[in-house]
């Protein structure tokens, strides 16, 4: 930097760490049967990257209780999930293929495979994973084994 320059300085906003516990969850209820004619979750979602004023990504803190599904089986045309499972257990559907996602667990769901997935808690206690997506502008999300028609979040602006 020559003599004289003057540097710019970025201005960072030094916020407070948060307590995961304490940021306001959304009950979120599905009200149809999956395909596996087990209860869709009643479950509980803390928006983290809300709770930071996160833009363009999304952090849940999610919980779904014993013999439920965290929803209706489904694939998304561009958003990209990374679960990560913190506490109990719970069966990974994806088409045909099935595994159990335990604690310390790391899951991917990618975008438009054109494959359903869904998660299904068969353990005897709640499961609680940290879930992580970018908000995809014109996203749609697709349910293959329902009479639902596929619908878009975060419409695609340009």
């Amino acid at each position: 930097m020559a003599v004289g320059q003057r540097r710019d300085i970025l201005v960072f906003s030094f916020k407070e760490p948060i307590v995961a516990p304490e940021v306001m969850g959304e009950v979120v209820k599905r009200v149809h049967q999956d395909p596996y004619r087990m209860p869709l979750a009643v479950r509980l979602e803390r928006c983290l990257a809300d709770a930071f004023d996160i833009k363009n990504f999304d952090i849940n803190k999610t919980e779904f209780k014993q013999g439920t599904a965290t929803s209706e089986i489904k694939f998304l045309t561009r958003q990209e999930n990374f679960l990560y499972a913190l506490e109990g257990q719970a069966a990974v559907a994806v088409g045909e293929n099935e595994l159990i996602l335990m604690p310390d667990d790391c899951f991917d769901f990618t975008a438009y495979c054109g494959i359903g997935k869904i998660l299904v808690n068969r353990s005897e206690k709640s499961m609680r994973l940290l879930e992580v997506g970018h908000r995809a502008p014109g996203d749609a999300r697709h349910y293959p084994k329902t009479e639902f028609s596929p619908f878009t979040f975060y419409p695609d602006e340009s």
